[in-house]
């Protein structure tokens, strides 16, 4: 809790005029302080008291009487200039105790005329301008001479008519801090009070950002959010797109990149910015900034906004604008603290949305991505197929026609070759493009692994009668979930990317940990798609090629680790690649291990 300094150099607190009144108002209050003034009537002798609640910097309003009713009946809620009381007050004053002659208050502060007293032209008579008054300081800001004035005790008619002496003012002293407390105990009240709301506020607003996962979302959930603080109008906007503004408000335009521009310097300075129609210019605005926004307010009918900055490390996020019209009350200290945190707080929440909104737009792009590139391939291997069979059918046709010319077979055989070696780009292409599909496999049943593999290196044997295939398989059957229409290719992408020279290929099975492994060696050279100095995450790239230029000339579309890998990681498993050094290589295919129903009888 701040204070401001009051003309005369009082110190008040920093406490809106609504939570003064809230306090001052409260009922527990009213009765500890009308038992104050009856005991000044009844004990002290006084027929006139008025305890007076600080309003703001310089407001005194009377918020007690006590006393003759058809004396004081007339003096509640009336207000008076708190420095001139002060003043008066402090030129007179014994303590915090003054006795004030005749003439010492001015006119503008004098409540009443009660008439002239009995006697009144005796010296020690009380004169019908007298007055006492007690100045009332919050107890908890010492030292006393310097605490926040929140209250004034005033006493008039003494019951004796005579001008009080030092045994009745000490008399007033005493009752005077008990009057204080009552103050100090209900204003502190009433901040505590207003500072849970605020708090709770608070926690209300940043839990409803922090539920949205894109930035507007964040600030509709927000805006909703703080209507509890009883909002004329309430906006919002994004410093990345200032013409866009949400919220509520009369549909007039809103100038937002220059609020925008303000926010940035109250993010600076870790404050929110009150901008009013009679207030003047804040340090963050300069002179016609501040005329152009109080315009701007008066034009939308509100009395006051506050620019509440979001923002997250420094960086300004946007900027919330929330707007009271006249009557409503003026923002508090209390409340602008809990909208600084609210800034805070939503500008993480913000960050966050901005995160989850980029990811979705990555993602959105990656799924754009592999449609484009299914449909791509299965429009290519749909276009490829029919030139390639006829390709295949002319070449074969034509053989039969040159049949003993010389030189003619040798020609046509490589026409054959190059026709199977797209057929089998194409096949491996349609492959990789179901098995890195989204969509889960729905068409897999238990099926045993040796079978496939001993097809796998039959294919590959044919394809090139050079390699020597050595497969080792187990007894027991070698059990896996898949789809043998996609796996089995699979497997013959894998075997054909072992080696591709004169030498040996081999093929070894077993069960190891629940796991079916097949791994696949090759010797004297290596696969196509793996060679030494590589790097082993390139293994796995579509079309991907050693960097060796020996390997790079024997044939392979540098398809077959990739189809194997995204096979196997499709089933639950996945492939290993080990080297062995001198150019050799090894690769492990992993799968889930599952039983097979024996052969029936």
């Amino acid at each position: 809790m701040g204070t401001t300094q009051a003309p005369g150099d009082r110190a008040v607190l920093d406490v809106s005029p609504r939570t003064f009144a809230a306090a001052w108002e409260n009922p527990a209050v009213q009765a500890s302080l009308t038992a104050i003034g009856s005991a000044l009537v009844d004990v002290a002798g006084w027929d006139a008291v008025a305890v007076n609640g600080v309003y703001g910097p310089d407001e005194l309003r009377i918020v007690s009487t006590a006393g003759e009713a058809a004396l004081v009946t007339d003096l509640r809620s009336q207000s008076f200039p708190l420095r001139v009381v002060l003043a008066a007050a402090e030129a007179a004053a014994i303590g915090d105790v003054a006795f004030l002659p005749s003439g010492a208050l001015p006119l503008e502060v004098v409540a009443h005329d009660f008439g002239p007293g009995p006697g009144a032209q005796h010296p020690g008579r009380w004169q019908h301008d007298d007055a006492v008054l007690a100045v009332l300081r919050h107890p908890g800001y010492p030292p006393r001479e310097q605490a926040p004035v929140i209250g004034l005790l005033s006493l008039d008619l003494p019951r004796d008519g005579m001008r009080p002496d030092d045994g009745r003012l000490d008399q007033v002293r005493a009752l005077a801090r008990i009057a204080e407390r009552a103050l100090a105990e209900a204003l502190d009240r009433q901040l505590w009070f207003e500072a849970g709301q605020a708090a709770e506020v608070v926690r209300d607003v940043q839990a409803a950002a922090a539920a949205e996962h894109t930035p507007y979302d964040v600030l509709h959930a927000a805006l909703a959010a703080l209507a509890p603080l009883g909002l004329t109008e309430a906006m919002g906007v994004l410093a990345q797109d200032p013409d866009h503004v949400v919220g509520t408000g009369p549909g007039r335009a809103w100038p937002a990149r220059e609020v925008l521009s303000v926010a940035g310097r109250c993010l600076d300075h870790q404050r929110v910015l009150v901008v009013a129609v009679d207030q003047p210019s804040a340090a963050e605005l300069g002179p016609a900034q501040h005329t152009a926004l109080a315009r701007d307010l008066a034009a939308r009918g509100l009395h006051s906004t506050v620019l509440v900055p979001l923002g997250a490390a420094g960086e300004l996020l946007g900027v919330l604008a929330l707007g009271r019209g006249a009557g409503q009350p003026a923002w508090s200290e209390t409340e602008q603290t809990a909208l600084l945190e609210v800034g805070a707080g939503v500008g993480t929440s913000l960050v966050s949305a901005r995160l989850v909104q980029r990811e979705h737009d990555l993602v959105d792009r990656l799924r754009a991505l592999q449609t484009y590139k299914q449909t791509l391939v299965s429009s290519f291997s749909h276009e490829l197929r029919t030139p390639l069979t006829s390709l295949r059918s002319h070449a074969e046709l034509l053989a039969g026609e040159l049949d003993g010319v010389p030189g003619a077979r040798r020609p046509l055989v490589a026409v054959r070759r190059q026709v199977e070696r797209l057929e089998r780009l194409v096949a491996d292409l349609v492959l990789l493009s179901r098995a890195v599909d989204d969509e889960p496999p729905t068409d897999l049943h238990p099926t045993d692994l040796r079978g496939l593999v001993r097809d796998a290196a039959e294919v590959d044997a044919e394809r090139r009668s050079e390699v020597v295939h050595e497969v080792v398989l187990p007894r027991e059957p070698l059990g896996v979930r898949a789809d043998p229409a996609e796996l089995g290719p699979a497997l013959v992408s894998l075997v054909s990317a072992a080696l591709p020279d004169d030498g040996l290929v081999r093929l070894v099975g077993e069960i190891c940990e629940g796991e079916v492994l097949l791994t696949v060696s090759g010797s004297l050279t290596t696969a196509p798609g793996v060679a030494d100095g590589d790097d082993l995450a390139g293994e796995f790239i579509d079309f991907f090629r050693a960097h060796d230029p020996m390997v790079r000339r024997l044939p392979g579309s540098g398809l077959g680790l990739r189809v194997a890998g995204a096979v196997a990681t499709r089933y639950g498993g996945r492939l290993d690649v080990r080297r062995l050094g001198a150019g050799r290589a090894e690769l492990t295919l992993r799968l889930p291990a599952v039983p097979l129903d024996p052969p029936s009888r």
